[in-house]
């Protein structure tokens, strides 16, 4: 199996881990630390202001894989009294302090520490409340976040695909380090859209020990998943309390765009591909109950799920 090995496991898995590296590697990270028992709302807004960040240390644990660690963007103290009451081991979260910007994430293949191949992207849609994007832009290669991904890579000798997730303040040059994903990512699709086959490269080290070349791809190629980008306009952001109708105006224009930008060659679909239409079949099939459920969530007025519950009283092994 192409698993990462125990040292890439324990320091690239773990978000409080992967700060602790960071920061010996001379890469920033944002001010934080894992949360306490005697964490308040007044002392942690005291100390990050507002917003901030509540992160669980994990994506996932192998006996619990249905279920994901979430970072949620805290905006508001009432937000952070429910966030805190739901937690049940505060020593598996970590408190952040946000930083304004914008998302971009530098793909690597490494072979025992050497980064071979690299791809760069940009955010341009996500959850307000924080969490994945559902539409990014191919970039050039910044070097200087490229020189922080190999002290990384180099430091924990990693044998493996990695993305790390940066927040750059385009004002100011100044940018952070928020986490590193030592496994296939869900921005994957635009990288394979322009023939960076990170898949594939794998496949040829460690099977061949064959080592790739960079290749060449072209900036400024956008990719989107319709389906999430719908419902994170459409249904997650009003559920999260974020909701104007200039912003749903611009949101419902931009996905409109949609086609026309496949058909210029502009814009790539995650999932809508030609030789597979298996998984934009699946995706429209499970789209309307997605709706259905959260519909019915607004109406009733549920509170959300318990972030911190999911994960909590279980042996962290991702």
């Amino acid at each position: 199996m192409a698993l990462p090995s125990r040292q890439v496991l324990e320091c690239l898995f773990d978000k409080h881990e992967t700060r602790k590296q960071a920061k010996s590697a001379g890469v920033p990270v944002p001010r934080g630390r894992l949360l306490t028992d005697g964490d308040t709302v007044d002392s942690l807004v005291q100390d990050y202001g507002l917003p901030l960040l509540i992160k669980a240390r994990r994506s996932y644990v192998l006996e619990n894989l249905e279920h994901r660690g979430e970072v949620t963007i805290v905006r508001h103290s009432a937000q952070l009294g429910k966030v805190l009451a739901s937690l049940d081991d505060r020593d598996e979260f970590l408190v952040e302090e946000y930083f304004a910007g914008t998302g971009a994430g530098v793909s690597v293949l490494a072979s025992e520490g050497r980064i071979l191949c690299v791809f760069q992207h940009g955010r341009l849609k996500e959850p307000r409340a924080g969490g994945g994007s559902s539409l990014r832009q191919s970039e050039l290669i910044d070097p200087v976040l490229l020189s922080s991904c190999r002290k990384i890579a180099r430091d924990t000798n990693l044998t493996g695909v990695a993305m790390f997730e940066f927040r750059i303040d385009r004002n100011s040059g100044q940018w952070v380090l928020l986490e590193v994903n030592a496994r296939f990512w869900g921005s994957l699709p635009l990288p394979l859209a322009l023939g960076v086959d990170f898949p594939y490269y794998q496949y040829q080290l460690l099977i061949y020990g064959r080592e790739v070349s960079q290749p060449e791809y072209a900036a400024g190629i956008r990719a989107r998943n319709f389906a999430i980008n719908a419902y994170d306009v459409l249904l997650r952001d009003m559920r999260n309390g974020y909701f104007s109708l200039k912003m749903l105006a611009a949101d419902l224009l931009d996905l409109a765009t949609h086609p026309i930008a496949m058909l210029l060659g502009n814009e790539k679909s995650d999932t809508f591909q030609l030789d597979d239409l298996r998984p934009a079949f699946a995706e429209l099939f499970f789209l309307p109950m997605k709706v259905i459920y959260h519909l019915i969530l607004l109406r009733l007025s549920a509170p959300r799920r318990s972030f911190g519950k999911n994960l909590i009283g279980q042996k962290h092994d991702a």
